[in-house]
């Protein structure tokens, strides 16, 4: 948490928001990941336990399908917010 937190801090304060949130959201689905693949709490259940899913279980499941997601749509805004910064130079 500390780590994550360090750098969303100093990626916000460089300006270096895309970086930043791709950091934070990195973290986030590789936590999921290490979770899911030890079977802590029973979180590789994440995609069968409907209806009786457990906190962790939702969060695991929303982190391993949202955040590749929001890491495509993180790239292209990155890519088209470079491509119009460039132009207005």
């Amino acid at each position: 948490m500390v780590l994550t937190g360090s750098a969303g801090v100093a990626g916000w304060r460089r300006g270096w928001v895309a970086l930043s949130a791709f950091t934070l959201i990195s973290l986030m689905w590789l936590l999921a990941v290490v979770l899911f693949a030890t079977d802590y709490r029973d979180a590789d259940g994440a995609f069968d336990c409907w209806p009786n899913c457990t906190a962790l279980q939702d969060a695991v499941g929303f982190a391993l399908l949202v955040a590749p997601i929001m890491v495509v749509a993180l790239l292209a805004s990155a890519g088209i917010a470079g491509l119009l910064r460039r132009r207005s130079h």
